[in-house]
């Protein structure tokens, strides 16, 4: 992406509703963060907007959707990509969107199993907070 393209995007971005623009730098600024532990988690950038690329452009079917498709990935990998230059300082006055959330200390462990999945029938049990 040019620097023009994605100032572009940029401006796009910015007129975007409200709540869109916070989900959407929220989803950004969280995939960024996953994809920072891609040596652990295998989740780069590519992969994660291979991912939710399609949950977030909507490119139709047939083989001229799959192209588009692939597109808007690349467009979606850049917002992850450059969520500085795309998101920060954008509508800080305006927004309700808060970075705290994202600010807690992340825990990656690196070696051994994964922990086995909560049985369904004991998901029922948990209570949501």
């Amino acid at each position: 992406f040019s620097p023009q393209n994605l100032q572009r995007l940029r401006n796009i971005i910015s007129e975007l509703p409200v709540s869109h623009f916070n989900v959407l730098k929220f989803l950004c600024k969280h995939l960024l963060i996953v994809s920072k532990h891609s040596s652990v988690n295998r989740m780069t950038v590519v992969s994660l907007s291979i991912v939710f690329g399609p949950n977030v452009f909507r490119c139709g079917s047939g083989m001229e959707g799959l192209n588009k498709q692939g597109n808007a990935n690349a467009v979606f990998a850049q917002m992850i990509q450059n969520y500085s230059f795309i998101f920060e300082d954008l509508r800080s006055h305006s927004s309700s969107f808060s970075d705290d959330v994202l600010r807690s200390p992340v825990r990656v462990k690196s070696k051994g199993k994964p922990g086995r999945p909560v049985p369904y029938h004991k998901h029922k049990a948990l209570k949501m907070e």
